[in-house]
């Protein structure tokens, strides 16, 4: 674990026990509330040049809102400093959009007596943070920092969390770049569209030998040798639903200094529930994650990601294993449809503890493809055993750098069996005879006669709902306590 990361672990602990202390556990809730003093602060912070060129633009409708006077705040006492910030706090709003909890579990009467200390908190955070960085010209990165941070705590039931280097692998995988149309069904928390962006900013910046803790390249907006106006331009079109996880996106965004438009809720993160005419083949890239949270995840969800794809279009999703080999008929005829229409570039197949903040369940990474001859007969599957973190609720780093690999040898389509990864191509005819099942699994080398006396699909089917009853009955219990 890096300098950065103990000092955000440290003080983030610190910001639950606080709100625990006093009775609140939601941590949705929570994030959003910590939110608005991050907000405050980086007003301060950014100036109006920056906000007019990076978050705005000059020609937007949205109004860059009036911000307190942070060194004011800190020299206030616990008592006077709650009537100061309520007002603040009472007209806050991030492109037209309040920030407020949608929806809370139970209604908190006040939280004047913990606001002092909240605020004290991340003010000495923000101050250890910023000291941390060995370049501080990027000392405004701190806000994107902390965020992601408090997003590792949320515990949601319906949405997983992506982490930042799944989210980064999803987007390199479809081949994100800036003169392409990115749509991104499946927004979540915004994490996708924060590492697109990332993507496009590093491709676009000068070769440097700073890469992220995962191995990726790293960009700064400074740096780049394309304008602001140039990334505005590069279409996103995201969606979702649930208004909490929207305004979370939102925040995302805005905290990772992603340009936000006037028209950011219509058309970046728009609710649309059918994909009409004008969306089929509008799309250069897709990426997204389907409903983890439900063990086999949306019926049609797949075809409307292809229907929208251009000719010579990559998408990368990210599906429940039960998508890849249950035996329903309507997935069964969703994966002849991929399979017969040559489709399926690649599956990968993701380590059960990557959603462990979120969801325990299996899940793997779908590439499909535009792009394939009638030649490119068969599918790269990849068992990758170790996405660089500890696989429990703590996601502490363990090795450096799997996702490179993992990339380069995706890109290479190559055999590998490693500590850290399989890999094996199977030819699509072989699949089609095996009803269609996507899992790496079903087609891992040779094992022990013994072993193949029994069906490792059939098995495996076993495992996932054993697995799934014990995640329902955990949940139940949960309630009642």
């Amino acid at each position: 674990m890096s300098n950065k990361e103990k000092i955000i672990y440290r003080y983030i602990n610190d910001i639950y026990g606080i709100l625990w202390s006093c009775g609140i556990d939601d941590s949705m809730y929570i994030v959003c509330l910590v939110s608005r003093f991050l907000y405050l602060k980086s007003l301060e912070d950014f100036d109006e040049d920056f906000l007019l060129n990076t978050i705005y633009h000059k020609d937007s409708d949205i109004e860059i809102p009036k911000h307190c006077n942070w060194e004011d705040l800190k020299s206030l006492d616990s008592y006077t400093f709650s009537e100061n910030i309520e007002p603040y706090f009472n007209t806050m709003l991030i492109a037209g959009v309040p920030i407020t909890y949608y929806n809370p579990k139970k209604r908190i009467d006040s939280l004047s007596t913990i606001y002092y200390h909240l605020f004290q908190l991340l003010d000495r955070m923000i101050f250890e943070l910023r000291e941390s960085y060995v370049d501080k010209e990027y000392r405004n990165e701190v806000f994107g920092d902390i965020f992601d941070g408090l997003l590792t705590q949320v515990e949601s039931r319906r949405k997983a969390v992506v982490p930042p280097h799944i989210a980064r692998l999803l987007c390199e995988l479809a081949e994100v770049n800036a003169t392409d149309d990115l749509a991104v069904p499946f927004a979540n928390h915004g994490e996708l569209i924060v590492e697109a962006y990332n993507k496009v900013i590093a491709d676009n910046a000068p070769a440097i030998d700073e890469v992220t803790d995962d191995g990726f390249k790293v960009g700064h907006l400074s740096d780049a040798i394309f304008s602001v106006k140039h990334y505005r331009e590069f279409s996103i079109l995201g969606w979702e639903k649930d208004d909490n996880a929207r305004l979370l996106a939102l925040l995302n965004c805005y905290f990772h200094q992603v340009p936000l438009r006037d028209n950011i809720l219509e058309s970046d993160f728009s609710l649309f529930t059918y994909w009409d005419e004008n969306r089929l083949g509008m799309f250069n890239s897709v990426v997204g994650i389907l409903n983890v949270a439900d063990s086999v995840g949306r019926d049609n969800s797949i075809r409307n990601v292809v229907a929208v794809l251009k000719e010579k279009g990559l998408a990368a999703v990210i599906v429940p294993d039960s998508y890849l080999f249950s035996s329903a008929d309507r997935f069964k005829q969703n994966r002849n449809f991929l399979l017969k229409n040559n489709y399926v570039e690649a599956v990968i197949s993701l380590p059960k503890g990557v959603f462990a903040s979120s969801f325990n369940i299996k899940t793997s990474i779908l590439v499909l493809s535009k792009k394939r001859k009638l030649s490119d007969n068969f599918i790269w599957f990849c068992e990758l055993l170790n996405d660089g973190y500890s696989l429990n609720s703590q996601r502490k780093r363990n090795t450096d750098y799997p996702m490179p690999e993992l990339l380069g040898n995706y890109r290479k389509k190559e055999d590998v069996d490693t500590s850290l990864m399989y890999s094996i191509n199977v030819p699509i005819s072989k699949i089609m005879e095996k009803d269609s099942v996507l899992t790496v699994f079903y087609y891992k080398g040779k094992v022990n006669k013994q072993v193949m006396e029994v069906n490792p699909v059939e098995v495996y089917k076993d495992i996932v709902e054993l697995e799934e009853q014990i995640s329902k009955g955990l949940n139940d219990l949960s309630k009642i306590l």
